[in-house]
């Protein structure tokens, strides 16, 4: 799972644009290597609304951390594991949270069996960079994101 996590932190761009650690618990949506937008992961989830400029259009995001998880999507976890509202916004709560997620798309099992083209498509309604995203914003190449799980220790099952 944790070449899975590290896969979903690559295709959202947070690895080159956290902090120095270059982890990207702390990134903020937009954040980029060239201006870093960052905030300190200890204190709830920062729910602060950026505007992205996607397919000439103006759309808000509160979208934070490694896995770019917005407010909504953060307040349904907390929520679901009856979990006070201000619950920090920590690595390990965003690990764990983004692990919810994966099994929420049944694809927990995929990914344990090796089988990441299909734990990619499973989750693409949740992370708006993987390639079966139809979200409309930039998607990562399935090539790009089956080396960087590869990379990080994951194996892939082959046909």
């Amino acid at each position: 799972m944790n070449a899975f996590l590290f896969t979903i932190a690559v295709s959202e761009g947070t690895i080159a644009a956290g902090s120095s650690e270059g982890n990207g618990y702390d990134a903020m949506v937009g954040s980029t290597p060239d201006k870093l937008s960052l905030f300190v992961p200890n204190g709830p989830h920062p729910n602060v609304t950026v505007m992205l400029t996607i397919n000439g259009k103006q759309v808000p995001s509160t979208a934070c951390g490694r896995y770019q998880i917005n407010h909504p999507t953060w307040m349904w976890y907390l929520r679901t594991y009856n979990l006070p509202v201000d619950t920090p916004f920590t690595p390990e709560n965003q690990d764990h949270c983004a692990i919810w997620l994966i099994g929420a798309h049944n694809a927990a099992a995929l990914v344990e069996a090796g089988a990441i083209d299909a734990a990619l498509a499973a989750c693409a309604g949740i992370w708006a960079s993987f390639p079966a995203s139809t979200a409309g914003q930039h998607t990562q190449q399935a090539s790009t994101l089956l080396a960087a799980y590869s990379a990080a220790g994951g194996t892939v099952e082959t046909a």
